[in-house]
This record gives C-alpha cells, sequence and structure tokens, in this order.
C-alpha cells in the first residue's frame, strides 16, 4: 500500500477538481453572461470538461489505493470498500433526483411535464444516462435540471468496473498495472475516433472516450507503493504536474473544443497520474505545491467531491429558473453557496450512511474470521479440540 502522502494529494486533487467544476457551472446559472470580462480567467468558468479529467484521474488512484488495501485481506473486504464508493455516488443522486420530483410537483417556474420527468428520472436512477444521451443528441425528453446526470453516471460505471477489475487481477499487480494502462491508451484513441465521426458532443458523455484518466489514476495506485523517490525528485514531480494542471484551467478560453479534447485532456490525464505518484515519495514541505496537496484541512474535506459534482448542474439550472431578473454575479454566486449547501447536508447524510455500513462490516468480516478459525481448529474426525 503507497504511504499516506499519495491518497492525501489525490483527496486534495479531487476536491480541487470538483470545486473546478462547479465553477463550470456559473454560466449556466447566470444564463451565459458574457465571459470575455473574465479573461484570462474566465478559464475557471469554462473548465468543467478538464475538472471532470482531473476528478476521474484522482478517484481512480483513491479506488485502487483502496480496493488492492482491502484485496489484502479478502474479497469481502473488498466488496465492502466498492459499496463504499458506490454510496459515494449513489446517495446525492438519489437526493438530486427527490429534489427533481418535489421541483416538478410544487415549483411553478418548473415547466417540465410529469412524463419527460418520469423518464428522466428512471435514467438517472439507472445510471445509464450517458448512454441515452449518446443515441439521443438533441432530444428534448430531458429535465434541464437532470441534464447533467450523465457525469454520476460515468462514475458509476468506471466505480463498478475498477471495482470487478482489482477484484479479478488485484494478486497480480504487475498484469493490473500494464493492462490499466494500454486500456487508458486505447480509450484515448477512442476518444479522437469518436470526436472525429461524431463531435465533442458523443464525446463528452462517453464512458471509454473519458476513463483514460480514470486508468492512469489506478495503474498509479499499483505502481506507488515500488515507487521510490528522494525527497527532490518527488516535490520536483509534483510541482511540475501541479503547475501544468494550472496552466491547464487557463487554456480552455484559448483553445477550441475539439482542442480541448485531443490536447488539453490527455495531458491532464497524464499530469493528475504524476502528481499523485510523487505524493508517494518522500515530499520536501518547503515547496509550495506540497503544502498545498499535502494540506490536511483540503483532504478532510474531500468527501464532498461527488455531492459538489452531482449536485452543481441540478442547482445551476434551478437558479436560471429562478434568478431569471438577478445580475449575473449574483445568480452565480447564490447557485455556488447553494450547491455547497446541499453538498454539506448530502455529506452529512452519507457519512451516517457509511458509520452504519462500517458497523455492518466490521461484524460480518468478523464473523467470517472466527468461522475460518473455528474451521481450522476442528481435528481431522471434525471434532473441535478437547482445550479451548
Amino acid at each position: 500500500m503507497s504511504g499516506p502522502g499519495a491518497p492525501r494529494v489525490a483527496r486534495s486533487l479531487v476536491l480541487c477538481g470538483a470545486v473546478l467544476y462547479l465553477l463550470s457551472q456559473v454560466p449556466l446559472a447566470a444564463r451565459s453572461p458574457d465571459l470575455s470580462l473574465l479573461e484570462p480567467l474566465d478559464g475557471l468558468v469554462r473548465s468543467g470538461k478538464l475538472a471532470l479529467a482531473v476528478i476521474l484521474g484522482s478517484i481512480g488512484f483513491l479506488l485502487g489505493h483502496d480496493l488492492l488495501a482491502a484485496r489484502r485481506v479478502s474479497l469481502l473486504a473488498v466488496a465492502f470498500a466498492a459499496c463504499r464508493w458506490v454510496s459515494a455516488v449513489l446517495v446525492p443522486t438519489l437526493l438530486v433526483c427527490a429534489a427533481a420530483l418535489v421541483a416538478g410537483r410544487w415549483d411553478e417556474t418548473d415547466t417540465t411535464d410529469p412524463g419527460t420527468t418520469r423518464r428522466s428520472l428512471l435514467r438517472a436512477l439507472t445510471f445509464g444516462w450517458n448512454w441515452w444521451q449518446r443515441a439521443n443528441v438533441g432530444s428534448t425528453d430531458v429535465r434541464p435540471d437532470l441534464a447533467g446526470m450523465w457525469v454520476p453516471a460515468v462514475l458509476m460505471q468506471l466505480i463498478v468496473a475498477g471495482a470487478l477489475t482489482v477484484a479479478i487481477l488485484g494478486g497480480r499487480t504487475r498484469l493490473l498495472a500494464g493492462l490499466a494502462v494500454m486500456a487508458a491508451v486505447v480509450c484515448a484513441v477512442v476518444r479522437e475516433r469518436t470526436l472525429e465521426s461524431d463531435g465533442w458532443v458523443v464525446t463528452a458523455v462517453g464512458t471509454a472516450e473519458r476513463a483514460d484518466a480514470f486508468l492512469l489514476g489506478l495503474a498509479a495506485a499499483v505502481v506507488a507503493p515500488r515507487l521510490v523517490l528522494d525527497p527532490a525528485r518527488s516535490s520536483t514531480m509534483l510541482g511540475g504536474g501541479a503547475l501544468v494542471l494550472a496552466g491547464c484551467v487557463l487554456a480552455p478560453s484559448l483553445i477550441t473544443v475539439d482542442q480541448t479534447f485531443r490536447v488539453l485532456l490527455p495531458v491532464a490525464a497524464v499530469a493528475t497520474a504524476v502528481v499523485v505518484l510523487a505524493g508517494a515519495g518522500r515530499l520536501d514541505a518547503r515547496t509550495l505545491a506540497v503544502q498545498g496537496l499535502q494540506d490536511g484541512r483540503l483532504a478532510s474535506a474531500s468527501p464532498l467531491w461527488a455531492p459538489v459534482v452531482v449536485w452543481a448542474p441540478f442547482g445551476a439550472v434551478t437558479m436560471a429558473r429562478h434568478g431569471e431578473h438577478q445580475p449575473a454575479a449574483a445568480a452565480g454566486l447564490i447557485a455556488v453557496v447553494s450547491v455547497m449547501a446541499a453538498a454539506v447536508l448530502t455529506h452529512r447524510l452519507a457519512a451516517e450512511t457509511t458509520r452504519w455500513w462500517a458497523a455492518t462490516r466490521d461484524q460480518r468480516l468478523s464473523l467470517a474470521a472466527s468461522a475460518q478459525v473455528g474451521a481450522e481448529d476442528r481435528g481431522a474426525g471434525g471434532e473441535p479440540p478437547a482445550h479451548g
């Protein structure tokens, strides 16, 4: 298992990615104001695609880190660890769908018909929204405030696929790392071909087209425990990778959307993997990037990433409905504050669910261990030993 530095760096990165994704929804809440006034910092509200790459790379590492540690215990431990990751996405998804149902029933500004609401909820709750969107580009049979639910669908699909992969290949880590890297290259090629044939809208919601960052993060989790770096080298890697990611944030205002998919996302995927890998080594605490990404307060707030990502599009669209006459800055600020408040409440509910699940897991693991010890203590004739 990798040292404590790498998971902390990955947790800080995933939270930064979630905040960046939230900021990318501000134009939606403000009804697409003129962003040229913010140049060159308008990249902060144009970097949703980059933010998702950072998020996927970070959770690929964290998922791999947790599941590989659980794999050394038992497959049952892997199942419980995977369920914790699934619940991190499932709980906010359920709450957003409940909020959409309430809005459809009692919000006078909501003009979506009940049939469209029901169908949108079904697609969101089955986590197949992105597949439906790929096949129905431009369809109006969508609740606007649930249109962004393709993101948790991609997250859930990758989490489940990653968990199954680690459960099967977790005992052969070299094979797992090699296959993850090769699969990441294949996904990057698939993204390029989809971009040429179907355009960036279809490419954006594809699971395979988004999976390269996640797979590189998973490979980094496998490699990290074997990586030996001196403080100077690991700090340089971390600082360089962080600097590249910071530069990528400004790039969307300077390049086309197609160039974002062709150039920016692969660079962000690699840079994210490099940063979390560098976190596995000994780090020079005097480096500014190290101080930021290893800040315990930032890492401790990382569980908010999933609620923020899931609530962000819903909050932005809801604010757009209610803030028609609000100044753009005020509408954007209200949307950000509302999403953060909803994310905090969701996290508290999820934390209670996790505590219950952890208690159930510990009890079942204890019973399984006791049964195994009892079986080993039985004699050849099937009788328990004479002395306990």
